[in-house]
């Protein structure tokens, strides 16, 4: 009887070490599946580890805006002044919060790195599980590192990106983790991927869409009307090519203000559309999107984050821009007119937003 217990109790053991090991075994086998297939991932994209140090390029023209002459000698002298002493600051960071800053360029040549005209932050935060999405005007006046003080976007055309986001942790006291850069003729690409998204377009701006779309097809060599939006105003299904005239118009509404809504808008209909995609359709997406973007996020950095990525996309996306509104002033300071902003208070507004205090 006693004999018959012990074995009940061995036996007993003895599954439970065997369940264990084939649970350790399958958790092993998962893990290491997926390394080799984010690895797999990750060698079609173009990672650039952060050069030691940045050569500008010195063949960079500035265009001037066509009328109006510079604004108030001792305005101009006070926003230097304030842009001095602005970069002084020390950047703020937090384990929970990683900061990305997505860069979107108008690239159409060789021999430099391209305008560019979007530029967005996006901060994951565990804490307040949010993330914040944060454009940045191209016009916004800042401190360019090398160089003095311009339009922001100016840093990436002399540089490329490490150069950009240089000049976005100085200027606002943040500590940017990551970038990732997609060309124009890329975006289009990848929205295509996906089969296009859906938006409310209003009448007013399907024509200058259309324009821009025409644009691409004459530098393209194509029929200039080929793949235009023919539909009336409302909710349409855009292609690339005209998700990214749209993103582009700037002459409607609020000018560039609302562009970089749309811009964020577009990004938030990408983000709602992978949220429905099942697993097939997320490796075919994933595998896609990476072989089109530029970025300086290490091999295990990625790993980590797609094992989390399931739970940050369900996470509330709020949607911001810089300057905000009531915190900057326009002026002409050499030829062009650029937005300063008030940068103590735009700080502490950003900070606020990104870190959730």
């Amino acid at each position: 009887m006693g004999n018959t217990k012990k074995k009940k109790k061995r036996s007993a053991a003895h599954i439970i070490i065997i369940a264990a090991s084939i649970m350790f075994s399958l958790i092993v086998f998962i893990i290491t599946g997926g390394f080799f297939v984010i690895r797999g991932y990750y060698e079609k994209s173009n990672y650039i580890a952060d050069p030691l140090s940045l050569e500008l390029n010195s063949d960079i023209t500035i265009e001037r805006d066509a009328e109006g002459k510079d604004s108030d000698q001792d305005l101009i002298r006070q926003v230097e002044e304030d842009l001095i002493k602005n970069a002084k600051g020390s950047k703020v960071s937090d384990e929970e919060v990683t900061n990305f800053l997505l860069i979107g360029t108008d690239r159409r040549e060789e021999g430099w790195a391209g305008n560019s005209d979007a530029m967005i932050l996006v901060s994951i935060n565990r804490k307040t599980e949010q993330i914040i999405m944060t454009s940045i005007m191209r016009d916004t006046y800042a401190m360019i590192p090398q160089y003095g003080n311009g339009k922001i976007n100016l840093a990436h055309a002399l540089a490329g990106a490490p150069l950009l986001v240089q000049a976005v942790e100085e200027n606002f006291s943040i500590e940017i983790d990551y970038y990732a850069t997609i060309n124009f003729a890329d975006f289009i690409e990848v929205i295509d991927q996906i089969g296009g998204i859906t938006l409310e377009v209003r009448e007013e701006e399907i024509p200058v869409a259309n324009k821009y779309v025409r644009d691409m097809n004459y530098d393209a060599g194509i029929d200039l009307d080929d793949g235009i939006i023919t539909e009336q105003a409302g909710e349409i299904h855009l292609t690339g090519k005209q998700a990214l005239g749209y993103s582009r118009i700037r002459y409607v509404g609020n000018w560039d203000y609302e562009r970089t809504e749309r811009q964020r808008k577009v990004l938030m209909k990408v983000i709602e559309k992978v949220k429905t995609m099942n697993l097939l359709e997320i490796n075919s997406f994933v595998s896609f999107l990476l072989s089109k973007i530029t970025h300086n996020v290490p091999e295990t950095d990625i790993f980590a984050f797609i094992l989390e990525a399931i739970n940050i996309m369900q996470y509330d996306v709020i949607s911001e821009r810089i300057p905000y509104d009531g915190l900057y002033q326009s002026l002409v300071i050499d030829g062009q007119s650029v937005l300063c902003p008030d940068w103590e208070a735009t700080k502490e507004k950003l900070h606020s937003m990104i870190y959730g205090n």
